[in-house]
C-alpha cells in the first residue's frame, strides 16, 4: 500500500515502479496535477513478475490540525487542499502579500510589470493585464 499527503506523487511512483520492472509504458493508475486524484483505494497494480509483487493506490491522507487562516493559507498554496475549499483570489492575496512582506518582489519582472509592486491583487491583475496587452 503506497501511503503519502496528497499531492506528492504517490501514483506517479507506482506507475514509474511499474513502467521500470515490467517493462511496460502504459499507466495503470491516473495521475494528477493536483491532490484528489484518488479518490479511493484502487485496485492492486502489478509492479513486479518474479516474485508476483501487488501494491495499492491510496488517496492522500492528511489531517492537518489548522490553528489560523494564515496556516489554511499556506496548505493552499502548496496544493494540498482541495481549490474548492478555498477561494482562490484569497490564496493569491496571501501570495502577493507573503511576497512583498519578505521583500520578494520577483514578480515584477518575472510578469513584465511595469511599476512598484502593489499589496492590492486587484490592483496587480490590472496590471498583468495591461501589460499583456
Amino acid at each position: 500500500m503506497v501511503v503519502g499527503i496528497p499531492n506528492v506523487g504517490k501514483s506517479s511512483f507506482i506507475n514509474t515502479w511499474r513502467s521500470f520492472n515490467m517493462g511496460t509504458k502504459q499507466s495503470a493508475v491516473i495521475e494528477g496535477a493536483r491532490p484528489g486524484v484518488t479518490v479511493r483505494v484502487q485496485n492492486r497494480v502489478r509492479v513486479l513478475d518474479k516474485p508476483p509483487m501487488y501494491v495499492l493506490d491510496t488517496p492522500g491522507v492528511l489531517s492537518p490540525a489548522t490553528r489560523n487562516i494564515d496556516e489554511v493559507m499556506k496548505l493552499a498554496l502548496c496544493n494540498l487542499i482541495l481549490e474548492t475549499a478555498t477561494n482562490p483570489r484569497y490564496v493569491a492575496d496571501y501570495l502577493l502579500y507573503w511576497m512583498n512582506r519578505t521583500g520578494d518582489y520577483s514578480y515584477l519582472k518575472l510578469l513584465e510589470i511595469p511599476g512598484e509592486p502593489t499589496d492590492e491583487i486587484d490592483k496587480l491583475l490590472l496590471r498583468i493585464c495591461i501589460a499583456k496587452v
